[in-house]
C-alpha cells in the first residue's frame, strides 16, 4: 500500500492494477476515462499523469474531496465528482473507456453501459466470480474482449469488455 499526504487526511491506497496500467500503455491519446469506484484515486492518478483525460467517481463526497486534493497535489488535473454509481449524471456515451472497481454488477451496469461509447471499452473489477461477470456483460450488450480472470493480489475478478452496438458490430 501506499500512502500520500494530502490537507485533507493521510490517504492510503492499494497500488493501481498492473494489468490495467499495461492495457492503457497501448491507448492512444486523448481519451476520455471514466473512474468509479470508492478507492477511484487508485487508478485515476497513475491513469492522470499518463495523460489521459480522467474523471473520478466517488459515492461520497469527502473521498472526492481526498481524491481531488491528491490529484492536485501530485499535479495532475482531473475531474472529481461523487454520485451514486447507479445514477451517473453524465451525458449519454462521454467516455471512451470507464474503469469500474466498485461496481454492482447487476444494478450499476446499465449505467455504465449509457455513458460509454458505441465501441469503447470497460475495465471492469468486482467481487464476482469469472463466470458471472461473462454472463452479466454479455446480456448488457458488452462484446468480451478478454475474459474474466482473477485480479492481481486481491480476492476479486477482472475483465475487458467492448460496448457494440449497430456502429461496432461487423
Amino acid at each position: 500500500m501506499e500512502a500520500r499526504a494530502s490537507r485533507h487526511r493521510l490517504v492510503i491506497m492499494r497500488p493501481p492494477s498492473a494489468h490495467l496500467l499495461r492495457t492503457f500503455a497501448a491507448v492512444p491519446l486523448p481519451q476520455t476515462v471514466l473512474v468509479i469506484g470508492d478507492d477511484a484515486l487508485r487508478h485515476a492518478l497513475p491513469l492522470a499523469q499518463l495523460g489521459f483525460d480522467v474523471t473520478a467517481c466517488t459515492h461520497d463526497s469527502e473521498a472526492a474531496d481526498r481524491c481531488h486534493a491528491t490529484l492536485k497535489a501530485e499535479g495532475v488535473s482531473a475531474s472529481t465528482v461523487a454520485m451514486p454509481f447507479d445514477d451517473l449524471a453524465f451525458a449519454d456515451e462521454s467516455f471512451g473507456w470507464v474503469v469500474a472497481t466498485d461496481l454492482d454488477v447487476r444494478a450499476d451496469l446499465s449505467h455504465v453501459h449509457r455513458v460509454l461509447a458505441e465501441g469503447g471499452w470497460l475495465f471492469a473489477e468486482t467481487g464476482a466470480s469469472s463466470a458471472d461477470l461473462t454472463q452479466v456483460f454479455g446480456q448488457a450488450g458488452f462484446a468480451i474482449a478478454e475474459a474474466a480472470a482473477p485480479a492481481e493480489n486481491v480476492a476479486r475478478t477482472h475483465g475487458i469488455f467492448r460496448r457494440v452496438g449497430e456502429r461496432t458490430r461487423g
